[in-house]
């Protein structure tokens, strides 16, 4: 019994995935977001932080998943067509990498995102949803790109769009550090939301489109 708890102490609480990891405090506002108050999922800093959700957009089918929070995001792994097929992320927990679980399927364009996590945040994501012909009619995501911020110049540049720009657009607030993802999916991404905190620093919207 003593040993789980000794682990514990040392090495810190495990990464979590639960779907508990943000209690509301009010409910959504006209812009799709909400405050929560939620953990960082680090051995280093378990101190609780304020942080919003932004969104979902999408539909509702597929099986829900949440990925939690970190205290930055690291790459990207998206799989991509008629809509975005997979959708796999890798966090900064502490001082070590963690992938999430691959959520959606394997079929698709591979593309990967690498940040430099210690000068760069994803600031915003933006993209469509709407109906498409998979194997069957679903309301899915179908585009998505990237706003990835470099926290000392304030430069921000854009990364996609990937997948099918076609649909409802939806778009999460600039000017945040989106520290994790969370939705719904299935044979594709079905639907996608944020959590995000305040960025560390003010931001200057220079885009610039990447190559």
């Amino acid at each position: 019994m003593l040993l789980p708890l000794i682990l514990f102490l040392l090495l810190g609480a495990p990464y979590s995935r639960a779907a508990v990891v943000c209690e509301e405090k009010s409910s959504a506002g006209s812009n799709g977001t909400h405050e929560c108050v939620c953990p960082l999922h680090t051995a280093l800093d378990p101190s609780t932080v304020t942080l919003q959700t932004s969104g979902p957009w999408g539909g509702s089918g597929g099986t829900a998943f949440y990925d939690g929070t970190a205290s930055a995001i690291s790459a990207v792994h998206i799989r991509h067509g008629k809509a975005i097929y997979s959708f796999q992320t890798q966090y900064v927990i502490g001082t070590t990498l963690h992938w999430s679980q691959p959520h959606g399927s394997s079929d698709g364009e591979l593309v990967i995102l690498n940040l430099n996590y210690e000068e760069e945040y994803v600031g915003q994501i933006k993209g469509h949803y709407g109906d498409v012909i998979l194997p069957c009619p679903c309301q899915t995501v179908n585009s998505i790109e990237f706003k990835v911020v470099n926290s000392k110049s304030g430069i921000a540049r854009t990364i996609g769009p990937f997948g099918n720009p076609v649909g409802t657009p939806f778009a999460s607030p600039m000017g945040a550090k989106i520290v994790g993802f969370y939705g719904h999916a299935g044979t594709a991404i079905d639907q996608i939301g944020v959590y995000i905190h305040s960025a560390p620093n003010k931001l200057h919207c220079d885009t610039v489109s990447a190559s």
